[in-house]
Parts: C-alpha cells; structure tokens; sequence
C-alpha cells in the first residue's frame, strides 16, 4: 500500500468551505473587536473576511 492509496487530495468543496468559515470568523472577529474596543483585532478580522470572500468571489467567476 502506497501513501497515495491512503490519502485523497483536497477537492474544492474543502476550499469552499474554509473561504465560507474565513469569511464567517472575520465578521465575527471585526465585531468582537469593535465591542472589545480592539481596533488591530476588528482590522486583522476584516482582512480575513475580506480575503475570505475574495476567494470565494474568485471561485465563483471561475479563476
């Protein structure tokens, strides 16, 4: 038995679905820090939901 036997690659539902929570956990991050008067977290959240959906817009139109 080989590795490959074993191991599926990663198809793109996986992806999807990390570009759904990324974008999910980023909202979520920019409102935690906007209550939690943390700007660098409510930024750092915003970049990932920004590049969260940046993937799946990407995605969507086939890139």
């Amino acid at each position: 038995m080989t590795p490959a036997d074993v191991v599926s690659p990663a198809g793109q539902g996986l992806f999807l679905g990390a570009g759904v929570f990324g974008t999910l956990l980023g909202i979520a991050f920019v409102v935690a820090g906007i209550r939690g008067r943390q700007a660098w977290f409510a930024v750092w959240g915003g970049m990932l939901g920004f590049a969260g959906l940046a993937y799946l817009v990407a995605s969507s139109l086939g890139y």
